[in-house]
C-alpha cells in the first residue's frame, strides 16, 4: 500500500494529540516520523514502539540542573 507524506503526518499528529500530552509538539513529532518513514527508516514502527513510554512518562519539561562552559546537565525525570 502506498501512503502519502501528508497521510503519515496527519495520522501521527492525531495519534500524538490524542495522548493529551502537555509537553511535546505534535506537528514536529509528526513531521519527524514522516521524514523517517519516507527515508526508509521505519518512522511509524519507531513511533509505535515509543507509544507505551510516551504514555507512562512524567508529563513535565526537562530541568537544567547545571550549566557551565561546554557542558549542560539535564534532569529528564527518569
Amino acid at each position: 500500500m502506498i501512503v502519502s507524506h501528508n497521510e503519515i503526518v496527519t495520522m501521527v499528529y492525531k495519534a500524538f494529540t490524542g495522548m493529551h500530552r502537555e509537553v511535546g509538539e505534535a506537528d514536529v513529532i509528526a513531521s519527524m516520523v514522516a521524514e523517517l518513514e519516507m527515508a526508509g527508516l521505519d518512522g511509524v514502527r519507531h513511533f509505535n514502539n515509543a507509544t507505551p513510554f510516551i504514555l507512562t512518562e512524567q508529563d513535565t519539561p526537562i530541568d537544567i540542573v547545571h550549566q557551565e562552559t561546554g557542558a549542560i546537565r539535564f534532569d529528564l525525570h527518569d
